[in-house]
Order: C-alpha cells, then sequence, then structure tokens
C-alpha cells in the first residue's frame, strides 16, 4: 500500500470525494479539513497512477479493472480471504484509494473474513487526523492505513470451508445503520464449499440466474439493497485450487454479480488473477473446484459421450444457439474427421434439457432444436447426411432437478456411435 503519485485528473477526483465526505461535517471544520487534506492528497497516492490492469470484457460481468476502487459510501467493508487455496489476505493496491477517502472522512472501515463462519476482524475503525499541520496530517494518516494493512494481513481461519454469502451478510449488517450506499469490496475468490451457494457442488457448470434465483427462493439474500459490492479475482485460486477453465471463470463471476444484483445490490467483477501462496493452515481446510476437463470423443460403435452444457458444447439459456461455435468446431473436428474415414459408423445426437421453464413449445423441442444444431455442425464440416441422426429427450432427470448443479447436469447432449 506504497503512496504514489498521482495523475492530476484522479488527484482531483479523489480530492472531490474527500471534500463531499468532509461537507457533512461543520462548516469550520470543514473548510480547515478541506485545507489540510489537499496538502496531505498532494503527499499520498489518493488517486493513484491512471494505469490499469485491464481484462476483456464479457459474459461474465469481469470488466477492465480501474486504477483506483473511490467509490464513495457510508462505509468501507472489506471481505478478505483466509482459507486454503486462496491468496494470503493483502490488500489490493487498487484499494488503497477508497481507505484513503474513508480514513479521511471518517468513514467507518470494517474488516470480515470469508471462511465457512466469517468473523469480523476489524470493526467501525476511524483515525483521528491532524487537521492543521499537513505533515502531520501525513503521518496520521499513514499510520492509520497500516492499521488496515495490519489487520487484514494477520486475519486468520477459525473455521472449515468458505461461505462468500455469509461474509457479504456481515457486511452489510456492518453497515451504520443498514445504511445505503456502503461500499463492499470483496477479495475472495468466490470457490464457497458451505452455505446455501456451494460452487464446489457442481455450480461452477450452472446458470447464473439459476443460482441467483436459488438464493432468493431460499430467503438467503443478505441486506445488499442500495450498496455497492465490487468483487476482485474471482474464481482465480491459488495451490492447491487448480486452475479453472475459462467457462468456469466467466460462470462463477456471473454467479456472484447476479446474486449481489438480485439481492439489490450495485455490482461489479474485477479481473484480478492470483499469484503465490494462499494462507498456510492445516487446521481448517476447504474443497476445492475441480476444472473441467474436456469429453474423450471416441468413435467407436457401441460409444455413449455424454457432453455437459460446461463444454464448449453448451447453448445459450433456452435456446438452440451455441455460446461459443467456434469452440463447439474445435472440439467436435476428431469426431468429423473419425466419421468421415469411417462411412459405416452412424451417430446418433440426443438433445436434453433441465425442466425449468421455456418459450419453446416443450422442453421436447428445445431438446431436439438442440441436437440439430450439433448434426448441422458435423454436416458442414463435411460428414455425410446420411450419417447422422438428431432427437430430443427433453428432461430425462438424470438426476432429478433438485438445484441449479442439478440442473446445469440435464442439459447436455450425448453422441451415440453404432
Amino acid at each position: 500500500m506504497k503512496p504514489t503519485t498521482s495523475r492530476n485528473g484522479h488527484r482531483a477526483e479523489c480530492h472531490a470525494l474527500v471534500r463531499r465526505t468532509t461537507d457533512r461535517s461543520q462548516p469550520r471544520r470543514a473548510a480547515i479539513l478541506g485545507l489540510a487534506f489537499a496538502a496531505v492528497l498532494g503527499l499520498t497516492g489518493c488517486g493513484g497512477s491512471s494505469e490499469a490492469a485491464t481484462s476483456k470484457p464479457g459474459a461474465g460481468g469481469t470488466t477492465a479493472a480501474p486504477p483506483r476502487d473511490c467509490v464513495k459510501g457510508s462505509s468501507l467493508t472489506m471481505i478478505v480471504p483466509v482459507h486454503q487455496g486462496a491468496q494470503a489476505p493483502a490488500l489490493p493496491q487498487q484499494w488503497q484509494c477508497a481507505i484513503e477517502v474513508a480514513l479521511l472522512g471518517r468513514v467507518p472501515i470494517n474488516i470480515v473474513t470469508a471462511e465457512g463462519k466469517p468473523q469480523v476482524v476489524l470493526r467501525g475503525f476511524t483515525a483521528e487526523i491532524e487537521t492543521i499541520n499537513p505533515e502531520a496530517a501525513h503521518d496520521d494518516l499513514v499510520a492509520a492505513q497500516n492499521t488496515v494493512i495490519n489487520a487484514a494481513a494477520q486475519a486468520r481461519a477459525s473455521s472449515n470451508g468458505n461461505d462468500l454469502l455469509a461474509a457479504l451478510s456481515l457486511a452489510a449488517d456492518l453497515s451504520p445503520g443498514n445504511g445505503r450506499g456502503a461500499q463492499i469490496l470483496s477479495l475472495d475468490s468466490g470457490l464457497t464449499d458451505t452455505g446455501v451457494v456451494r460452487i464446489t457442488e457442481g455450480l461452477s457448470g450452472a446458470a447464473p440466474k439459476d443460482v441467483a434465483s436459488f438464493v432468493t427462493t431460499n430467503n438467503a439474500c443478505p441486506m445488499l439493497k442500495g450498496k455497492n459490492v465490487h468483487f476482485y479475482g474471482l474464481a482465480y485460486g491459488a495451490p492447491p485450487q487448480e486452475s479453472l477453465s475459462q467457462y468456469q471463470k466467466d460462470t462463477i463471476s456471473r454467479i456472484w454479480s447476479d446474486i449481489a444484483t438480485t439481492c439489490g445490490a450495485a455490482a461489479q467483477a474485477v479481473a484480478l488473477p492470483r499469484t503465490g501462496p494462499g494462507p498456510a493452515t492445516r487446521i481448517f481446510t476447504t474443497k476445492p473446484v475441480t476444472p473441467d476437463t474436456p469429453p474423450t470423443m471416441k468413435v467407436a460403435p457401441g460409444t455413449i459421450v455424454r457432453v455437459p452444457d460446461n463444454t464448449a458444447l453448451g447453448f445459450v439459456i433456452d435456446s438452440d444457439k451455441l455460446r461459443d461455435p467456434a469452440a463447439a468446431r474445435v472440439l467436435l473436428a476428431d469426431v468429423a474427421t473419425q466419421l468421415k474415414a469411417s462411412p459405416a459408423t452412424h451417430l446418433r445426437v440426443t438433445g436434453s434439457t433441465s425442466n425449468g421453464p421455456t418459450a419453446w413449445p416443450s422442453l421436447t423441442a428445445l431438446s431436439r432444436a438442440r441436437a440439430a444444431t450439433v448434426g448441422q455442425l458435423l454436416i458442414a464440416m463435411g460428414v455425410s447426411t446420411s450419417q447422422v441422426t438428431t432427437t430430443g429427450a427433453g428432461y430425462r432427470a438424470q438426476p432429478p432437478v433438485t438445484g441449479p448443479a442439478s440442473a446445469a447436469q440435464n442439459r447436455a447432449v450425448t453422441l451415440s456411435f453404432s
């Protein structure tokens, strides 16, 4: 959290945020604070460099990372991971301005752990900062920053597992008077294994809207209405958590963004890849998320290959359109090659769906259209029309749908060779 030299535009932005925060105070005190804070801002890095780590915007809600997270709120609560497979709880540089604005404006700062039973490690912290002498004010600010940084760095796991939803609920409860506009910054990976949202139990392939609906149906929404929630580094783990597929990362990012939005927050997900080891704890453990692996496409009579929806043969929700046609072609390329080399081999493509609502005449019609999409793709790649048959099974209850994860398992395409 070393102060950096800021550019004029970002310094002005941060200065404006501090000015709006201090304007709540008595006029004379606000004027004195404004003069002192203007000098302090010149000594610190509030606003920071305009250079930002960026990521390609995608369906996962991940956007270009801002140089600083300076959204002002009635309180600032930070969620830090303390479990295995996550990054050690060191606050990222992007949060520096939010912390400085909160400290200078006497906005309460809280720190919460993300674990099976989240704990508060810093509650309602505010700083007494010199209002006359700029150098003394700077020293006070640095000391207060160190208090916040050290509280996060010293956070330790006290329970098994990880429950980001519970951490969000605790963070929301810490807002003064359950205040609207409170700011919540999360550094957790969101790879949860306890509570209502268990990513480790197949949710990395579930439909994000299904998961958000599941949270509300179970009356598990945190009190996030009117609050600002920014997720950093969702789905990025550290050893022993293995790296996940891009599809899993995008899905998990969308899941948490959709949950926060459905529960009333203004949500944003920012890419922040993990590097380095996570917290060193052998007492409290978590379950890892299993990375997706491409199915083995063996073309031989009697072979049946079930291709789940979380692969390149995944479809847009309630549609016969492939999410990524180019990736589907890559996945099916070897199948097409082998079928063309073996004209006597026949392929039956069977589509299946979950039991959710549909705008199609029936779930069978939807599954039949999806199978036809796969068959047409193979024919376009040179496979004879006489070698391919498509059909739809609708909802097969394999397994029966009990939640978003089992619903995802029913969305599949089965390839049967004879």
